[in-house]
Parts: C-alpha cells; sequence; structure tokens
C-alpha cells in the first residue's frame, strides 16, 4: 500500500534512500545532470548525490542549488534518480559539495514516472497537465523518464491520477522518503 492507501500497482519502490558516502566524485564517473532544472533561475550553485557503485564505477547525481550558507543549500531541480530529496529541501553538503543530509524538508513530495512502453501519445500531455493542475511542476531527464514534484496535501488525489494511468502503461514512483 502507498501513503495513500492504493495499492502499489505501478509504483516501483527501490528502497534506495540517499545516502552520505565518503567516495568523491572523479570526472569522467557516470553523473546524471539535470538540462533544464525547474528553478533554474534561483539557483547558484551545483551540488552532488552519490547513488550507488556499479561494476566498480560510482554514480552521482548532479543538483542544481542555491547557497544558503557556507555549506548548506536548498535544492532547485526535482531529483531523478536520488531518494529521500525533494524540490525545495534545505541540505547540508561536505566541503566537496556532495550532499551529507536534508536540514528541512519542502512538503514537496516527488514522483518519477517511466513511459517507455506507453503508446498513446496523449498520456504525456495527461500526466503533464495533472501536474500543473494540481500546483506541480516537472523535469524531463529523457524521453520517457519525467521527474515531477507536487505538493504533499496533494498526493492522494496525484496517486489516484497516476495509479488509473497506469493501464496506459506508466510506470511510477514515489521517491521523496528515506526508507
Amino acid at each position: 500500500m502507498s501513503a495513500s492507501g492504493l495499492p502499489l500497482g505501478g509504483i516501483v519502490h527501490y528502497n534506495e534512500s540517499m545516502r552520505y558516502t565518503d567516495k568523491r566524485y572523479v570526472q569522467g564517473e557516470y553523473c546524471a545532470q539535470h538540462l533544464n532544472p525547474v528553478w533554474r533561475e534561483k539557483s547558484d550553485f551545483i551540488i552532488l548525490a552519490f547513488l550507488e557503485t556499479k561494476d566498480n564505477h560510482n554514480h552521482w547525481e548532479q543538483m542544481w542549488a542555491k547557497k544558503t550558507g557556507e555549506k548548506t543549500f536548498i535544492l532547485c531541480c526535482i531529483p531523478f534518480f536520488t531518494y529521500g530529496l525533494n524540490l525545495g529541501d534545505e541540505v547540508a553538503c561536505d566541503s566537496n559539495h556532495q550532499i551529507q543530509r536534508v536540514l528541512s524538508g519542502s512538503g514537496n513530495l516527488t514522483y518519477r514516472i517511466w513511459f517507455k512502453d506507453v503508446t498513446d501519445p496523449t498520456t504525456k500531455a495527461r500526466v503533464e497537465s495533472k501536474t500543473k493542475e494540481v500546483g506541480g511542476v516537472h523535469e524531463w531527464s529523457s524521453e520517457n523518464l519525467l521527474a515531477v514534484s507536487i505538493p504533499g496535501d496533494k498526493q492522494i488525489m496525484f496517486e489516484q491520477f497516476l495509479s488509473h494511468e497506469t493501464s496506459s502503461g506508466i510506470i511510477f514512483e514515489e521517491g521523496s522518503r528515506e526508507v
């Protein structure tokens, strides 16, 4: 069951929360980038979140942020792969600008929606429209992966909509909470 009481049909939970590591980003390692962060105009810094080590290579996600202190930042993008982070969260980083922990949550929720098996071309437009209707924003990672940020009080309505849309072939997950 999801937090809204809906069955998890269509929701993928990987149980991988954002985690701090003593590893350091090395140029050439895989780093997911946000080409069009939703709050680009507010951002003034790039920080990193460690994702995993796969086949002896570290994987990272680059995050656009607004510097609020020596080592504190507000996220200005919607995480594509990192769990436990949301648009607008204030985070603490180490001296290498790697996220260590969330200092204060924004109240937003993050969803990731996968469209690879969708054949109806209007499905993406319906999801984008519903996102806007509930006061949310979105960022495309690729042609098939959409990250969505919505206000926390719209969770039940949005999950009901997404659950209905699974019949069109979408797969979605809620990636806001550390598990």
